[in-house]
């Protein structure tokens, strides 16, 4: 039912706002990277700038399809390096089928800067004994949505909190 979901059912939908993006950006037109979060989320118009560059214009469902790609691949990855262990080879299989089955692949359309932003933070946490690695995430999670920058100073004050209280 959700991957049925129209797109572009209003003007203002947030997909129909990143396809414009999508459209307008070319390399004479790099002002688009500055489209949005007052110019500093400039994390999905880079990536529109990369896909233009080698594909070309594509239709919206492309794009979309390869919005939905990218963040999958992104959390399956996540998933494949911080908790494959812990499930059992039998079960490893399982999970991937209902991963692929229950995934609200419809939803990266509407909210792929926070997609791919909690993508990056979620890799951040785990590379948090590496202040470099680290940074670089946090860096890349702020440039596709500038609510990150709030997850930042949580994430470090609790963690210093739990090493201090243990």
């Amino acid at each position: 039912i959700r991957s049925s979901r129209t797109k572009f059912v209003a003007i203002n939908d947030d997909f129909s706002n990143y396809f414009i993006n999508f459209q307008e950006i070319d390399l004479q037109h790099l002002q688009e990277l500055f489209h949005y979060g007052g110019g500093f989320e400039v994390g999905l118009p880079s990536i529109h700038l990369i896909i233009k560059t080698v594909l070309g214009d594509i239709s919206p469902f492309l794009l979309l399809l390869i919005y939905t790609l990218l963040i999958s691949l992104f959390f399956l990855r996540f998933y494949l390096k911080n908790y494959n262990h812990q499930i059992k080879p039998i079960y490893r299989g399982l999970f991937l089928a209902f991963f692929i089955s229950f995934m609200p692949y419809s939803i990266f359309g509407q909210i792929t800067r926070q997609s791919f932003s909690t993508a990056f933070f979620l890799t951040a946490i785990f590379y948090h004994k590496s202040q470099r690695k680290f940074y670089i995430y946090c860096f890349l999670s702020v440039i596709f949505h500038l609510s990150s920058v709030i997850l930042i100073p949580i994430f470090l004050i609790s963690k210093n909190w739990r090493s201090y209280s243990s």
